[in-house]
């Protein structure tokens, strides 16, 4: 009996020592703000195998209007630099991406149109790509595959306002090697989009999203490219 309560006793020192530790190794690192004098929202983030970090989102200027807003801070909270786009109109953007070489793509809404932007590491821009759908379109999410390649998706609409499910293959150069469409049943709802996309090892594409169906209810996709 009494060697029962002593093992007893012995395994919860055991968890209290190491529930100690555990709690230990929780400490904060670092906070950084961004505040632009008016309403700034962030919407994506990655971060680099050496602890570099990058987001994006969008950032109110003159209190009505919207830019893209991309941000590098190092591994110590160090601020490195900044990046912004403004458009025509409302701008705003929804993922972002690193390519295997340490470039950064930005992926969004920009005049009422799909956009995306390369940087380099060091913050200069390579190059940007704006869609030309005829009823507009937009990006949700965005994937590299190591340095060749990102892929885009979102949504788009024609001139017959039918809203398709779309992605986008980009080269390291920013030329559109391809688009694909999907809308099962030509329904104009803006409920036709994929709303995440992701690579395999071999560069092949998967998309997910939603499809309208003509009962009047939802359908989840999942198409690989």
């Amino acid at each position: 009996m009494v060697f029962k309560f002593m093992k007893k006793i012995f395994i919860l020192v055991l968890f209290i020592i190491s529930l100690a530790k555990t709690n230990a190794q929780v400490n904060l690192e670092w906070t950084r703000v961004y505040d632009n004098g008016f309403k700034d929202v962030a919407m994506g983030m990655v971060v680099t195998k050496n602890g570099d970090i990058y987001t994006t989102g969008e950032s109110f200027f003159l209190v009505r209007y919207k830019d893209w807003l991309t941000l590098k801070y190092n591994s110590s909270g160090t601020f490195q630099w900044s990046q912004r786009f403004d458009g025509l109109s409302d701008d705003t953007p929804q993922a972002i991406a690193l390519d295997s070489a340490g470039n950064i793509y930005v992926t969004g809404m920009g005049d009422n149109q799909m956009m995306t932007i390369k940087y380099t590491s060091s913050g200069n821009r390579v190059w940007i790509d704006q869609g030309a759908f005829p009823g507009g379109s937009g990006a949700s999410a965005i994937s590299a595959y190591k340095s060749e390649c990102v892929f885009v998706a979102g949504w788009s609409k024609d001139t017959g306002q039918y809203c398709y499910s779309t992605i986008v293959k980009y080269d390291s150069s920013g030329l559109r090697r391809w688009t694909q469409r999907y809308n099962e049943e030509l329904s104009p709802y803006y409920i036709n989009q994929f709303s995440a996309v992701s690579t395999d090892e071999l560069g092949n594409s998967y998309a997910i999203g939603t499809s309208y169906h003509s009962d009047l209810y939802e359908e989840f996709i999942t198409r690989k490219y």
